[in-house]
C-alpha cells in the first residue's frame, strides 16, 4: 500500500504507520490541550493532556512495533542459520 510508512528495509510497515499516527495524534493533543474552538454554534473543547492515557497510547503502539521487529529478526536469524548449516 502506498500510504504506509516504510521501515528501514524499504518495505511498507503497518505497525510503524500505526505508531507514527499515534505519535502525531498525541502531539496534536498536546498542542491543542486546554483550548477550545468555536465555529458558529459548534464548540470543540480540548481538555488538558492526561499523561496516563498518553503513555498507554505511545507505549502500546511503539512496544508492538519494536516487539514485532525483534521477533521478525529473531526468526529470520534462525532461518538463515539453518540454511547455512545445510550448505
Amino acid at each position: 500500500m502506498n500510504w504506509m510508512v516504510k521501515n528501514s528495509r524499504g518495505k511498507p510497515d503497518s505497525m510503524l504507520t500505526f505508531a507514527c499516527i499515534a505519535f502525531f495524534v498525541v502531539i496534536l493533543k498536546f498542542i491543542a490541550s486546554g483550548s477550545s474552538f468555536t465555529v458558529k454554534n459548534f464548540n470543540v473543547d480540548f481538555p488538558d493532556l492526561d499523561p496516563g492515557i498518553t503513555s498507554v497510547i505511545l507505549a502500546s503502539t511503539l512496544g508492538s512495533y519494536i516487539s514485532r521487529r525483534w521477533m521478525g529478526a529473531k526468526y529470520k536469524e534462525n532461518e538463515n542459520s539453518g540454511e547455512n548449516a545445510e550448505a
